[in-house]
């Protein structure tokens, strides 16, 4: 059987138009595979991501719950500001204790410190301290319907000056676990600094 070039070139032809056909088949069915899991992975996300904003949406309203009562007294060199942060809400409340006085030692600037009968604040004298990112144990809890107190001293925090009466104001924002802010402010309360104490140029 003699075959001559058209022949092969007829046949040689149709092989290659059954691949294209066979290819484009296979893409076809690839993109509707590929649509489908898409589609998918959507709605699977979408409950979740949906859960997770209420969740943090009911977090965030026992938050609101939280309160934080202070007193501060002068005691020989020392003012000493005692601070309760109470839990009214229904669950525990995980919170970064970083730049509050639950931290056991002022780090940062939290306190509005005010002579009594002026509208100027007191300057903050203390320590600002950088960290790394917070770790899991770096957080305290406080539990529902329960309370965490703290006594700190002041004195080399803030410059107050011998025979001076202050009003202190605690602003704080707390950081949950969840990484949500919520800010909290406390009672103004005041305070009598004595004749013993360092005085004011």
């Amino acid at each position: 059987m003699v075959v001559t070039n058209s022949q092969v070139l007829s046949f040689a032809h149709a092989v290659i138009d059954g691949v294209r056909a066979r290819t484009r088949l296979a893409s076809k069915a690839l993109a509707v595979s590929v649509c489908a899991l898409l589609l998918l992975a959507c709605e699977n996300s979408t409950p979740s991501s949906a859960s997770t904003a209420s969740a943090n949406d009911a977090l965030e309203e026992e938050a609101g719950k939280l309160s934080v009562i202070i007193s501060a007294e002068h005691a020989d060199n020392a003012v000493l500001l005692s601070a309760e942060l109470k839990n009214d809400s229904d669950q525990e409340i995980i919170f970064l204790p970083w730049g509050s006085p639950f931290e056991g030692a002022v780090t940062a600037d939290f306190l509005n410190v005010k002579e009594v009968g002026s509208s100027e604040d007191v300057a903050y004298a203390g320590i600002m301290v950088k960290r790394m990112p917070p770790s899991a144990e770096d957080f305290k809890t406080v539990k529902s319907g329960g309370s965490i107190k703290q006594t700190v001293d002041i004195s080399k925090s803030y410059n107050f000056c011998a025979s001076t009466q202050y009003q202190l104001t605690y602003s704080w924002t707390l950081v949950l676990l969840n990484g949500n802010t919520h800010s909290i402010q406390s009672n103004t309360t005041t305070v009598f600094i004595s004749d013993r104490f360092r005085p004011c140029l």
